[in-house]
């Protein structure tokens, strides 16, 4: 009878054993998966103010999307951890999302510097505008 109570004993221990483990997995899982929705979630914030910041180029778009980088960039280093490889191919791809959004605000800006290089005011109080129109002041 002794021999059947130690025996059941050590079985017991031995599943509390396995399942402590696998909930203290199961936490380190739940971890992951915010660390990976936080992610997703940042990249559609940033996506969302990279497109307002091409289309107003307001300064708030700016700082805002800043902040959203740094916190997508936090949550990929806590994701890196576990998977590198797959990491390192998001941040190629996010880089590229980040330079297809940015060239055309890049290229506004150069449009509009080259423009405001070509107007200045004549000693006869008018300005001549890149498209050669003259206007009164």
């Amino acid at each position: 009878m002794l021999i059947v109570l130690v025996a059941t004993n050590g079985r017991t221990t031995r599943k509390l054993a396995n399942n402590a483990a696998a909930v203290a997995e199961m936490a380190d899982l739940v971890g992951v998966i915010r660390s990976a929705n936080g992610a997703r979630v940042a990249f559609g914030e940033l996506r969302y103010w990279l497109t307002d910041l091409a289309v107003s180029l307001l300064i708030l778009s700016e700082r805002t999307r800043r902040q959203l980088g740094s916190r997508m960039e936090r949550h990929l280093d806590q994701l890196a951890a576990r998977k590198p490889d797959r990491i390192a191919t998001v941040r190629v791809e996010l880089a590229q999302f980040r330079n297809s959004r940015l060239t055309p605000l890049r290229n506004i800006l150069l449009i509009a510097e080259s423009s405001a290089i070509r107007c200045w005011p004549r000693h006869d109080s008018t300005v001549v505008s890149s498209t050669s129109s003259r206007r009164r002041l």
